[in-house]
């Protein structure tokens, strides 16, 4: 399903003290991330509900943000080519709300997803209120053609949902936000879609019973940190999982990166996550890594099947590309990521290689488990609250300072 076809570095770091840590995780009570695939109220919930509302649907509308929005993104992008239009209110740009609200198929035909884990996030409220109003203009209401995602206690999102009798699907409070993709967050647009959500479920088991493969990655990140490469960077040759980059992004920043540890010492320094798109930023990106500092660790992640996949190239319109000849899209992308990874080898560049054999379902539940396995590992590793992100709070806390009338 997926595997560390070459390390970027041999063990060298305490392997059974990593499974030590891993373990802590699997067995940790306050985290529920892990449990998802046993929560059978997760999968059927998501499945009736979106069985109640497909129907005629033309359009799915979802609302979030940053951990209610890029694995659901990435879910999407990587599996979903039906008719079905999908679309993503995710940001307060008032340009991009008017170009997306009027990029709708039908209005009336749009069933929409509120998500919050919180219900208090000041972006998906505001969203919702803007939606709300642009509905009323057209003599239509939010709450009946809706379903709110979110925690079930006293918060504003709940309490309005529950009030204007919207159906609301359960966030457990023991699972963050950005470690929800394989919840109600995911799996209820993924159902909608006429995904498989069973196979996301299976790759997640498939994940949670591969220790080995998490260890493998743990070393990986952890002997680049011994060797101060403090940028990590993840080239992904797939345009399929290039929003699972994104995704990756959000869950190593905010859970790593920490002021201070569980025991009130300064917390360990961490790399910088950066998600690539290979080929394109060998145009943008590669220019800095190969010449630049030697401070970066670069993982390639390629899909197999995609290798020899599309026609084959049958003539040279500009007379430049005979060694293109005969050869199909897939491999020539496959030559490009295999040039990259040994050029930046030959460079003395740390480069590992993560293969996976087709993006399906499957896989996709094993990458979204893997690397939150691997991020909770690395949190335990380095004593460090990997659930919380007090680094954003001061923010929130300005802008309605801001907002607030003088």
């Amino acid at each position: 399903m997926i595997s560390l076809k070459s390390p970027a570095y041999e063990q060298e770091i305490d392997r059974q003290k990593i499974l030590g840590h891993l373990q802590n995780v699997l067995t940790r009570s306050d985290i529920g991330f892990k449990d998802v695939t046993h929560r059978e109220d997760i999968w059927k919930a998501s499945q009736a509900r979106a069985d109640q509302v497909k129907g005629d649907l033309t359009d799915l509308a979802l609302v979030g943000i940053g951990g209610s929005h890029l694995g659901v993104e990435a879910i999407h992008n990587a599996l979903h080519f039906g008719d079905l239009q999908v679309t993503f209110f995710d940001n307060l740009d008032p340009i991009y709300f008017k170009r997306k609200w009027s990029g709708l198929n039908s209005i009336e035909n749009t069933h929409w997803v509120i998500t919050s884990k919180s219900g208090t996030t000041l972006e998906t409220l505001a969203l919702a209120n803007f939606i709300e109003q642009s509905l009323k203009a057209e003599g239509l209401d939010l709450a009946s053609r809706c379903t709110v995602i979110t925690e079930f206690k006293s918060n504003p999102l709940y309490t309005w949902a529950k009030a204007a009798g919207v159906e609301v699907l359960e966030l457990s409070e023991d699972i963050g936000g950005r470690f929800s993709v394989l919840t109600p967050v995911g799996v209820l647009p993924a159902a909608i879609m006429n995904l498989d959500i069973e196979g996301l479920r299976k790759g997640a088991t498939w994940a949670l019973a591969n220790e080995d493969f998490v260890c493998d990655l743990a070393i990986q990140f952890l002997h680049s940190l011994k060797d101060e490469k403090f940028i990590s960077m993840m080239w992904i040759y797939s345009d399929q999982l290039n929003t699972f980059g994104e995704w990756w992004q959000q869950l190593w920043a905010e859970s790593l990166s920490k002021k201070v540890s569980l025991s009130g010492e300064p917390g360990p320094t961490v790399s910088t996550p950066i998600a690539c798109r290979g080929a394109n930023d060998q145009h943008s990106l590669l220019q800095q890594v190969i010449e630049g500092q030697r401070d970066k660790l670069v993982g390639f992640l390629t899909v197999v099947a995609n290798n020899d996949y599309g026609e084959a190239m049958q003539g040279d319109l500009f007379g430049v590309q005979s060694f293109c000849l005969g050869k199909k899209m897939g491999q020539i992308l496959k030559a490009e990521a295999d040039a990259n990874m040994q050029a930046m080898r030959s460079g003395g560049i740390p480069a590992f290689h993560l293969e996976v054999e087709k993006v399906d379902e499957s896989a996709l539940g094993a990458l979204f488990m893997s690397f939150e396995l691997l991020v909770a590992t690395l949190g335990e590793v380095f004593q460090i609250n990997t659930f919380d992100q007090p680094g954003v709070e001061q923010g929130k806390v300005l802008t309605k300072q801001l907002l607030q009338p003088s």
